[in-house]
C-alpha cells in the first residue's frame, strides 16, 4: 500500500492534518505530524507523507526559500570542485598552500574547508598483522 497522504494546514493551535481516507486530527508541530497521524491511523508503521501548507502567498515564499538554499548548495559544491583541482595543479607547481589561498582569494581555513568538501574518503587499509583461515588456537598447516 502506498503512504498515506497528510494535508498539513498551519492554524492557530498548531497544524490541522487532513489524512486521506482516514480523517482529520492535529498536532502542535510539523516535528509530531507523522508520528500523530500514525497514532490516528491505528498502525504504527504506516507510511506517511505530510504535505503542510501556510497559506499561498507564505507557501510560495517558502518554495522560493528552498531553491535559493538548494542553489546555494549547488554553487557551493561547484567551487568545492573547483577548488579541489586548483589546488591540486598549485601543489603539483610547488606552490605552498598559503600562496595558494592568496591566488585563490580566500582565507586558509576556508581553503581548507572546501578543499576537505566533497572529497573522497581515506581508503580503508587492511589490519595489519599476519593473516589465517585457521580457527583461533589451531596449529597452522604445514
Amino acid at each position: 500500500m502506498g503512504p498515506f497522504i497528510v494535508h498539513a494546514r498551519k492554524w492557530q493551535d498548531g497544524w490541522e492534518l487532513r489524512i486521506v481516507g482516514a480523517g482529520v486530527t492535529w498536532s502542535p508541530d510539523l516535528a509530531q505530524a507523522c508520528p500523530r497521524a500514525r497514532a490516528f491511523i491505528g498502525d504504527p508503521e504506516a507510511r506517511v507523507e505530510v504535505i503542510p501548507t501556510v497559506d499561498d502567498e507564505t507557501d510560495r515564499l517558502i518554495l522560493d526559500a528552498r531553491g535559493a538554499v538548494d542553489g546555494a548548495d549547488a554553487a557551493r559544491r561547484s567551487a568545492a570542485g573547483a577548488v579541489r583541482g586548483a589546488m591540486r595543479r598549485l601543489a603539483e607547481a610547488g606552490v605552498a598552500e598559503d600562496d595558494a589561498a592568496r591566488l585563490l582569494g580566500v582565507p586558509l581555513p576556508r581553503l581548507h574547508a572546501l578543499a576537505a568538501e566533497g572529497a573522497p574518503a581515506p581508503a580503508q587499509r587492511p589490519p595489519s598483522g599476519p593473516e589465517t583461515s585457521e580457527p583461533s588456537g589451531a596449529e597452522p598447516s604445514a
